[in-house]
């Protein structure tokens, strides 16, 4: 069963941050979003990667990251020490985005991979994925 849960936080510089989380059989991913900003066209992508038991980062996930619209690329690429990839893009538009996250390895922890989808905003893209381990 897959349920939505919308929840709104305050923030200590008084704006709002709206997170969506929805989860699956499979783990759980989060957009949330900040206010708007329209002062610039480059916009910045950053999707966190996280176990789901511990919270603790993925380092070494793979995230790729598409156009729903033509599933062409936008990112392809291996998490950080602290389970983060960042991209700045080119806005134009509010726009549909699909991508996944997996880790699988020869040493230490394997994942089932998550899928996830959202909408590039003017403020940005920022996704918390909890992946669940095999």
């Amino acid at each position: 069963m897959t349920t939505s849960i919308s929840t709104t936080f305050e923030c200590l510089a008084g704006m709002t941050l709206t997170s969506k989380s929805v989860p699956s059989s499979f783990g759980t991913f989060s957009q949330q979003r900040a206010p708007d900003d329209p002062t610039g066209n480059e916009v910045e992508i950053k999707i966190t990667v996280i176990d789901s038991e511990s919270e603790l980062p993925i380092p070494n996930a793979r995230v790729w990251l598409g156009y729903d619209s033509d599933k062409s690329q936008i990112l392809n690429k291996q998490c950080d020490v602290d389970g983060v990839v960042t991209k700045s893009v080119q806005y134009a538009g509010d726009v549909n985005l699909i991508g996944w996250v997996r880790e699988h390895n020869l040493a230490g922890d394997d994942y089932i991979q998550q899928n996830f989808s959202g909408v590039l905003l003017s403020s940005g893209l920022v996704f918390v994925i909890k992946l669940k381990k095999i």
